[in-house]
């Protein structure tokens, strides 16, 4: 799964173990990967937050 298409097509969290090989990483260059970084961080935090 390619983490930049997948946070910006509305998946909050990514589960799995694959080797960190540089490939599958966010840059900050664009302004609407930051926006939906800080949407899918603010969903994750709400849900833990209000998870009881």
């Amino acid at each position: 799964m390619i983490a930049d298409h997948s946070v910006r097509n509305g998946n909050d969290l990514m589960l799995g173990f694959t080797v960190n090989t540089g490939d599958n990483e966010f840059s900050n260059l664009s302004a609407t990967i930051v926006q939906d970084l800080r949407q899918a961080s603010k969903n994750i935090l709400y849900v833990v937050g209000n998870s009881g």
